[in-house]
């Protein structure tokens, strides 16, 4: 899954960029001014992206058991910045019924992170 999701998270923008240019794509002309925040949260979810699926293929490296749990973490915040970007950037997810599918990937991701947490706070003492 991580393979899956680092090859699409890659492809994303190189495809924007066929479309707009390489040009536009640097200015960020083809989103609006205030809409640019979001596509700077997706470059940051990229870095992340790379980071963390680094990470997963180096996790039984002895240097890297020790941080892989720590470095796996940051997942969380791709998945919810994944999820704001393509909230406010996706022109369909809004205006369509699609706004329904994404409200229950983000109660979804919200219940599953609450769960997680109260998970890894129950086993730390």
């Amino acid at each position: 899954q991580g393979v899956a999701a680092l090859l699409l998270a890659i492809l994303h923008p190189m495809l924007i960029v066929l479309g707009v240019g390489l040009n536009d794509y640097i200015q960020m002309k083809f989103v609006a001014p205030d809409l640019k925040l979001y596509v700077w949260l997706g470059e940051f979810q990229l870095l992340l992206v790379i980071g963390t699926a680094s990470a997963a293929l180096l996790r039984r490296q002895p240097w890297m058991r020790r941080w892989w749990h720590r470095v796996h973490l940051a997942n969380y915040v791709v998945f919810t910045s994944a999820w704001i970007h393509s909230w406010f950037l996706g022109s369909d997810i809004q205006s369509t019924n699609l706004r329904w599918l994404w409200l229950f990937f983000g109660l979804t991701a919200l219940v599953s992170s609450i769960g997680r947490l109260r998970f890894a706070m129950r086993n730390k003492t």
